[in-house]
């Protein structure tokens, strides 16, 4: 009977513990807002990451894809 109880009561605390605690963090990134362009204008495209290799996709405004690249951490900080 007592075994059983603190099966049960251990089974509750591990139910109860938060996912943050028991996993890594995951990946992190985060953009700066890039403000409305002209057609011709030059686009500066800033943020912060915790990824070795980042996709850029750069679309149209009519939802088509004009660019893509993979980005390095090398690249990414010069």
């Amino acid at each position: 009977m007592l075994r059983k109880r603190w099966m049960s009561m251990l089974l509750l605390l591990v139910m109860l513990i938060p996912a943050s605690w028991t996993q890594a963090a995951g990946p992190l990134t985060a953009l700066t807002a890039i403000p409305a362009k002209q057609q011709g204008d030059a686009v500066l495209i800033q943020g912060t990451t915790n990824l070795q290799h980042v996709i850029l996709q750069v679309f149209r405004p009519n939802g088509t894809m004009l660019m893509m690249d993979q980005l390095t951490k090398d690249v990414l900080l010069s």
